[in-house]
């Protein structure tokens, strides 16, 4: 339905590799272990990314492509709560 039922934070690259010791052009890999919430109701449900900031002031969602456009949402899966 295009709502965001719950948010968490992460670091892609863990707390070993803060973001502080990051450099411009370099490839990044992170594995993340993610938890449904117990409040979320049965359905099916996209995984996206959001990005946030340095300065914390919002959110961006990464898109597929050269255009910003809704709809146009990375999906990083799709699952299906039960």
């Amino acid at each position: 339905s295009g709502q965001v039922r719950h948010t968490s934070r992460h670091s892609l690259t863990g707390n070993d590799y803060p973001t502080s010791r990051w450099t411009k052009d370099e490839l990044l890999r992170g594995i993340l272990v993610l938890t449904v919430p117990g409040e979320i109701a049965p359905g099916e449900y996209k995984l996206c990314i959001l990005l946030q900031s340095r300065d914390q002031e919002g959110f961006a969602w990464v898109r597929r492509g050269p255009f910003p456009w809704a709809g146009r949402d990375l999906v990083v899966a799709r699952i299906k709560v039960l």
